[in-house]
């Protein structure tokens, strides 16, 4: 599956990869690069991605970041949604020991923007509705998830060491 096939307005890529991507590039122990840029410490804190993904509820900001689109909720009516992306980019090794090491690392940012997306649901539920999102029925938890969706992508990039060299051919005689 590609990214283009996640679009659903007409942005141009570049707009797109500017405004509504967070890229988290893991390429082994000490080189991490968070939307472009190198970082030394490759833990990415809570309130980060709470930032890059909050957004506030008023459909007349819509039209100035490309980031979020006008949609009608039938809870919420007119409103703006979210259209973030988190796009992980990690590189595993056919040697199974790099490739776990790898994931170990990984894996914790996941589970910060899950952290993130309860946190905001339940700011954007509370606002709403003064409930927490696990207090509400059905129908508004539904609105609050269209309101922020959570969107991971995740690329594997597989990289394969490289077999030594073939011995040298018997001598003919």
């Amino acid at each position: 599956m590609t990214f283009e096939s996640y679009q659903d307005d007409p942005y141009t890529i570049s707009c797109v990869w500017t405004r509504n991507i967070f890229q988290y590039s893991f390429i082994n122990d000490d080189t991490t690069l968070i939307n472009k840029e190198y970082k030394k410490d490759n833990k990415v804190s809570i309130n980060s991605i709470k930032n890059f993904i909050n957004h506030p509820i008023n459909a007349d900001d819509a039209e100035e970041f490309p980031q979020f689109k006008r949609k009608f909720i039938d809870e919420l009516n007119d409103t703006v949604v979210s259209k973030q992306f988190f796009y992980i980019d990690c590189h595993f090794f056919t040697d199974t020991s790099v490739s776990i090491t790898n994931w170990k690392t990984v894996k914790p940012f996941i589970k910060n923007i899950h952290s993130a997306y309860k946190e905001v649901r339940d700011e954007a539920a509370i606002k709403l509705w003064g409930l927490k999102f696990e207090m509400l029925n059905f129908k508004q938890k539904s609105a609050i998830t269209q309101l922020h969706p959570i969107r991971i992508l995740i690329n594997p990039n597989k990289q394969y060491f490289k077999p030594p060299p073939a011995p040298p051919l018997p001598p003919l005689n």
